[in-house]
C-alpha cells in the first residue's frame, strides 16, 4: 500500500492511542491494530531520526540550568530562517509515498466501535468498503 507519511503518523499515533485507551476493550480489534503498528514501527522510527537529525542540524544544543548539554537540540522561534528550513524539510518528507504492507479494516469492523470521528478520518487510507 503507497501512503505519504503523514499518513503513516496519523495512522500510527491513532492507533497507538486506541491500543492504550484502557475503555476500548475489542480485544479482536486491538490485535488486528496491533499489527498495523508493528507495521508502522520502522517508517516511523526512520521519521524521527531524520526529524532528530533536521533539528540537530539546524538548532542548538539545549543547555542545562548549569550551562551542560542534554543531548537534545532545539531550533530558537527567534531564528526564523532555521524554521522555515525545518518547516520545509519536513513538509516536504511528510509528503513522500512509501510503500509499506498494510493490512485494512473493513468498513463494518471499524465502525460502531465508539472511536471518535477524527480518529476515523486519521485511519480512513487503511478503511475499506464491505
Amino acid at each position: 500500500m503507497k501512503l505519504k507519511i503523514y499518513n503513516v503518523i496519523n495512522i500510527y499515533t491513532t492507533v497507538k492511542t486506541l491500543i492504550e485507551n484502557e475503555n476500548f476493550n475489542d480485544s479482536i480489534l486491538k490485535f488486528k491494530m496491533l499489527g498495523i503498528l508493528k507495521s508502522l514501527e520502522i517508517p516511523m522510527t526512520n521519521y524521527q531520526t531524520i526529524q532528530y537529525d533536521t533539528i540537530k542540524e539546524l538548532g542548538i544544543p539545549v543547555l542545562t540550568d548549569n550551562g551542560e548539554e542534554t543531548g537534545n537540540y532545539t531550533i530558537p522561534s527567534e531564528n526564523k530562517e532555521a524554521v522555515e528550513k525545518y518547516i520545509q524539510a519536513m513538509n516536504t518528507l511528510g509528503e513522500t509515498e512509501i510503500d509499506i504492507p498494510l493490512d485494512t479494516f473493513k468498513a463494518s469492523v471499524i465502525f460502531n466501535k465508539g472511536i471518535a470521528a477524527e480518529q476515523l478520518i486519521h485511519l480512513y487510507p487503511i478503511i475499506e468498503e464491505d
